[in-house]
């Protein structure tokens, strides 16, 4: 049985109680569609900005090898902590979790091989909700692991099988806001070809499979992120139509139907070759990490092509920050991989035709 109470017991700072409070004030304004024109305009105009904005590589988390603070050629996965703490960085090799400051240096680290709580066989998603629990998917055991945001752990929840609540190699995860202060975890059921959602507790909430998208049911649903103005949900995946494999990038709503395709396979503008990653900046934007073309495509949030952030060489994964002011990528490049950041800079009208020029 699920202890449906243990995450109230904590004690909110100031920061976590006005994010959350942000947070919620969005959502109610997204469901009453009641803006002011003066306020529309603005949030219209910031949104425009920032899809043009330029992004420039500032730095990078760790290193290659095998010490504390280094990562191997596999960094699955990436999540931003709340209150601008750091950022935790996910190793499926070594079975690591490595937390960085904003700015640089190692915090601390947890995580090992094996079969034990705490323990891993191919982690590949990370996840943190606005309370600082940190989730874990252990995609060889089917199973979601819990920690405090220091490393500790506290839960797991799973089971290999298809019935709800089990899992068959849990990929990609993310948090949505579902309604005023309740998070949901939305999980990527690779082998299920589905998408899970639980309460922050580990409880199961409900599931959508990929039959509902445009595509066809055989896509398999590999990244995901979600919109916490809306709580939509965006799907990053491939599959099969008469034996050729496709990738497709799909928007749903929060209930799991189907809203849109964004993008296209193919070499041109918006097109993609090799979609890896995906996120949504804090205006709606799309962001898709397009490993083979070695780019990040911008969408605006009718699911428009706007621009490609270029100098992102076998890009593996991308994430936004709350004010988006930064981006982070996971490039996966030998011997200097790893995970690097982009600022933000003004005025923000650019657009990167050559994706092996750096923005």
């Amino acid at each position: 049985m699920f202890d449906l109470t243990f995450h109230f017991s904590q004690t909110f700072s100031m920061d976590e109680i006005a994010l959350l409070q942000a947070k919620s004030e969005a959502w109610g304004r997204s469901q009453r569609q009641k803006f002011s024109l003066d306020e529309d305009a603005l949030l219209q105009a910031k949104s425009e900005a920032w899809g043009r904005s330029r992004f420039t590589e500032t730095g990078q988390y760790g290193c290659y090898g095998r010490g504390p603070g280094q990562h191997s050629l596999c960094v699955a996965s990436m999540a931003l902590l709340p209150d601008s703490e750091g950022i935790i960085v996910l190793d499926w090799m070594l079975c690591k979790l490595c937390v960085f400051g904003l700015h640089g240096g190692l915090l601390r680290e947890f995580g090992t091989k094996g079969e034990g709580d705490g323990q891993f066989q191919r982690p590949c998603g990370v996840a943190v909700s606005t309370r600082g629990q940190v989730f874990v998917s252990d995609h060889s055991q089917h199973r979601i692991q819990m920690f405090t945001k220091e490393g500790v752990f506290f839960r797991a929840f799973g089971s290999k099988g298809s019935g709800d609540g089990q899992f068959h190699c849990p990929t990609s995860m993310c948090f949505m806001l579902e309604h005023l202060f309740e998070e949901h975890l939305v999980i990527c059921d690779e082998g299920n070809n589905r998408v899970q959602l639980f309460l922050e507790c580990g409880m199961f909430v409900r599931s959508f499979g990929m039959e509902q998208s445009q595509d066809g049911s055989n896509l398999t649903p590999e990244f995901v992120c979600s919109d916490w103005r809306d709580g939509s949900i965006v799907v990053c995946g491939k599959g099969e139509n008469d034996g050729t494999e496709f990738h497709s990038v799909q928007q749903f709503t929060a209930a799991g139907s189907y809203v849109r395709t964004i993008g296209s396979e193919g070499d041109g503008p918006g097109q993609f070759r090799d979609p890896q990653g995906v996120c949504i900046s804090p205006y709606g934007h799309v962001l898709v990490a397009d490993y083979a073309k070695g780019e990040v495509a911008v969408f605006d949030a009718a699911g428009e092509y706007v621009q490609s952030v270029g100098g992102c060489a076998s890009v593996w994964r991308v994430e936004a920050d709350w004010n988006g002011e930064h981006l982070y990528v996971i490039k996966d490049r030998i011997p200097s991989g790893g995970v690097f950041f982009f600022e933000r800079h003004n005025p923000p009208v650019w657009v990167v035709d050559n994706p092996d020029e750096s923005v």
